[in-house]
């Protein structure tokens, strides 16, 4: 069997992202009773579209596509906090009731808002850079 080294990166990233994407969503999620959260967590998941540009060389970005989910994700972080204004007449505050045991849910709403952004944020950024690096280099 004639394997070479790139064949060898192709089939571990496939075998590592699914870990990296729990962990991911792990710190997530958790974000609100250990270290971690939305930020660190989005940038581990970031870490998974770069693999596969590092593993597969992808030559087709859909960069609209992710500037359109960034900043949807974005406008979304914006409004979930105002949303306790129309139910509790609080503004940027918990919109669930915390006395039902909610208290935990908002924060991990926003802390999966924040992920998603900050991981397209992220892999957005990375892929600018290649595009540039290939028409600078062509």
């Amino acid at each position: 069997m004639d394997i070479n080294n790139n064949d060898l990166v192709k089939y571990l990233i496939d075998i590592i992202n699914p870990f990296i994407i729990v962990f991911g969503f792990y710190v997530i999620i958790y974000g609100d009773i250990s270290p971690g959260g939305g930020f660190q967590g989005g940038a581990i998941l970031a870490s998974v579209f770069i693999l596969q540009y590092i593993s597969k060389a992808i030559d087709e970005i859909g960069m609209e596509g992710l500037q359109v989910l960034e900043k949807t994700f974005y406008l979304l972080i914006i409004v979930v906090p105002i949303i306790s204004l129309f139910t509790r007449n609080i503004i940027l505050t918990n919109f669930l009731d915390p006395s039902a045991g909610y208290a935990r849910a908002y924060l991990i709403i926003m802390n999966i808002l924040i992920g998603m952004k900050v991981c397209l944020g992220i892999t957005v950024i990375f892929y600018e850079f290649v595009l540039i690096e290939r028409r600078w280099f062509k």
